[in-house]
């Protein structure tokens, strides 16, 4: 179909079902194409696939395993916010380069509240400081050994602490911390400032994870990208923006899926105000004059598409070609089934690609039982009994469960379904 089909006043409106690529000259290796792109204008991406979108493939899970393929994953927002955010810190916790908030104590605490620590978050050193908090005195480092080799639960860590730590002081780079931590043999190393006050903290075990995916989607700090969802209309939306963008959040995704109107545009403008340095992804946009109010407000991306099988192939376009003359990426939630239609989306302008449907069912999943490729996975009994008391209790008015539910074809992993290199 030519590009004039999808302009003027006679333009069809179509869904991607209807949409036909022709191959054009020779075909490039598959390793020679670079599908690098963003989701956001200061947010790129090393896969042009997104998930989360949905309820049924929001798990933290889900968005590692994601982000580690170069895509991002999105936390929904139809739960509690502390709930929400404790999500986004699951996946910027998952793995790191420079570890800006350990978890610390002071040398007072006992060997059974860090063995508690241990066990919530599966930490097994901890840094031991003059206050218990980072920026404070560097004291010495606890490790798993220390404490599974002390039976007295009350004893304090200054007993069994290790006190000789090797430490690089800042400034420094990553590069320069791993050679130091590689040469002083240990597998974690503090960086401190010139009072010998704790500033972070590199793990081995991140260093060696963070060589096996080389497209991964990371920040700055070598943290794992992940978005979490916010809505305009929702009592104290703006608190759960704060409470996401202080747990990590790269990027806030504005649902709009009531419509664009003075309430959203407003509310965008005040999210821009109060986190200047987070990009936000606005939609669903259902129009090219939505698209231009969000544009105007500040948005830093797009979310186009009716989210089902009949998508519009045509708005995908419009909107995409008016984003891209702004330097807006375009996320196309457009119901794509698999690559055919992810490929289509990417066509028509779209730079990432929700991938919920292909997700349902994807591994890992949680709550959900595992069955072998291709069978039914159901949730445990129960398990919808207690999702839907969960919105009931915490999600605020009017939150409503989005995303299929009952059963799903288990698909295997999700590296299949969205492969690195």
């Amino acid at each position: 179909m030519s590009d004039s089909r999808f302009q003027g006043s006679g333009a069809y409106a179509c869904g991607l079902d209807e949409v036909v690529f022709l191959p054009s000259g020779p075909c490039a290796h598959d390793g020679a194409v670079d599908l690098r792109s963003r989701l956001s204008r200061n947010v790129p991406l090393g896969l042009p696939v997104v998930g989360g979108l949905s309820e049924a493939a929001s798990s933290p899970d889900v968005a590692v395993a994601l982000s580690l393929q170069g895509g991002v994953g999105v936390i929904h927002r139809n739960q509690p916010v502390q709930a929400q955010a404790d999500m986004v810190r699951r996946v910027k916790g998952h793995e790191s380069g420079f570890i800006m908030d350990p978890r610390t104590f002071s040398g007072r605490c006992t060997v059974a509240e860090a063995a508690a620590m241990r066990a919530e978050c599966g930490i097994g050193t901890f840094p031991v400081t003059e206050s218990g908090r980072m920026g404070s005195r560097l004291l010495g480092l606890v490790t798993a050994r220390d404490l599974e080799a002390c039976a007295d639960g009350g004893a304090t860590l200054a007993d069994i602490m290790t006190r000789e730590v090797t430490c690089v002081t800042e400034p420094t780079t990553l590069r320069e911390a791993t050679a130091a931590m590689v040469g002083a043999k240990v597998g974690k190393l503090p960086i401190v400032n010139g009072d010998r006050e704790l500033q972070a903290l590199i793990c081995q075990g991140d260093l060696r994870r963070n060589a096996l995916h080389p497209l991964a989607s990371r920040d700055a700090n070598r943290h794992l990208l992940v978005a979490a969802a916010v809505a305009a209309g929702e009592p104290g939306g703006l608190e759960r923006a704060s409470a996401l963008v202080d747990a990590g959040a790269d990027v806030l995704l504005l649902d709009t899926d009531g419509g664009v109107d003075g309430e959203t545009v407003t509310f965008l403008g005040r999210l821009k105000q109060a986190f200047a340095g987070v990009d936000v992804v606005a939609g669903r946009v259902s129009s090219g004059a939505q698209a231009a109010r969000l544009l105007a407000a500040g948005a830093e991306g797009l979310r186009v598409g009716g989210g089902g099988a009949g998508a519009d192939a045509a708005l995908l376009h419009e909107v995409a070609r008016l984003a891209h003359a702004a330097g807006v990426p375009v996320l196309a939630d457009c119901g794509a089934r698999g690559a055919g239609d992810a490929l289509k989306a990417l066509c028509l302008g779209a730079a990432a690609v929700a991938i919920d449907g292909p997700l349902g069912g994807a591994e890992p999943r949680s709550a959900w039982a595992t069955a072998p490729a291709g069978r039914a996975a159901r949730p445990p009994a129960g398990a919808e009994r207690a999702r839907r008391g969960s919105l009931r209790a915490g999600a605020g008015a009017g939150a409503r469960a989005r995303g299929p539910g009952g059963a799903a074809s288990d698909k295997g992993s999700v590296a299949d379904l969205a492969p690195g290199p």
